[in-house]
């Protein structure tokens, strides 16, 4: 199963930053998208 780009990019600002809402800020989407992305299974 692969990942997107985009949920390989929120994965990485959420882990750089050690916030889902930090990441979210900082990418400048909500943080539920956030966790949707880290918690979904690669497709």
């Amino acid at each position: 199963m692969r990942s997107s780009a985009h949920q390989i990019e929120l994965f990485q600002m959420a882990y750089r930053l050690r916030s889902a809402r930090k990441a979210a800020l900082a990418l400048n989407v909500s943080q539920p998208s956030i966790s949707r992305a880290v918690s979904e299974p690669a497709e």
